[in-house]
């Protein structure tokens, strides 16, 4: 198998397959599939980073003709979502899965490509990779929930802008004009994932995205 031309400023490194890293590295799926032998690609994305990524992604497919069955990831990685999931990629006879997003994205694109006995692609973004920036903003939420001090949620703040994490939605590819709609979603998805003993306080779905709003406000003022 003949791999891609790997563009200057892209890394790549050979384990079984091979590892690219780099600034618009995934512009570069469409000719990485293409080389790689693989026409009929599922592709699974994180819906809170979709709207963010999709659009390039859609772009470098049909740049080199490949036309993707999309799935649509509801958040929670579970044999019962695997199974759905590799029934409705089983309709468009996909060659290859390709991941998106974060680790439960990520699994989950796993157990489809066993589900399906073919190969899988994994793009782990920057805005979920290892769930750093998850947590980052995660801990926000949690002080607000729990009402801590001022003084708290400042130090915290200062700490997480300081090394570049996020203390926003839309730092997290968020679009702005749809930051109430989204926390509603993940506050649905957390309470109903059975997290919600992550919080101290046990919150309501209204109660959690009201928390989740509040976050996000007190973490803009902080970029001002």
């Amino acid at each position: 198998m003949v791999l891609p031309e790997v563009p200057p400023g892209i890394r790549t490194m050979g384990f079984p397959g091979q590892y690219l890293q780099g600034a618009g590295a995934l512009q570069y799926l469409g000719q990485l599939l293409v080389r790689m032998g693989y026409q009929r690609p599922a592709v699974l994305c994180d819906a809170i980073i979709a709207d963010k990524i999709l659009p390039t992604v859609a772009v470098s497919l049909q740049s080199h003709g490949i036309e993707a069955t999309q799935l649509a990831f509801p958040g929670e990685c579970t044999r019962a979502v695997i199974d759905l999931l590799a029934c409705h990629a089983r309709d468009g006879n996909p060659d290859v899965i390709v991941g998106l997003g974060g680790v439960k994205a990520v699994d989950t694109a796993k157990g489809i490509s066993l589900a399906l006995n073919v190969p899988v692609v994994i793009c782990p973004t920057i805005a979920s990779s290892l769930h750093a920036e998850q947590v980052a903003f995660g801990t926000l939420v949690q002080l607000v929930a729990a009402a801590r001090a001022d003084a708290e949620i400042a130090e915290l703040l200062d700490l997480l802008c300081a090394v570049k994490l996020p203390v926003t939605l839309a730092q997290l590819g968020v679009p702005v004009a749809q930051l109430k709609e989204s926390a509603a979603c993940i506050a649905s998805t957390t309470l109903n994932g059975q997290k919600s003993n992550l919080i101290s306080s046990p919150l309501s779905a209204a109660e959690l995205e009201a928390t989740l709003l509040r976050a996000d406000a007190i973490g803009a003022s902080a970029l001002w």
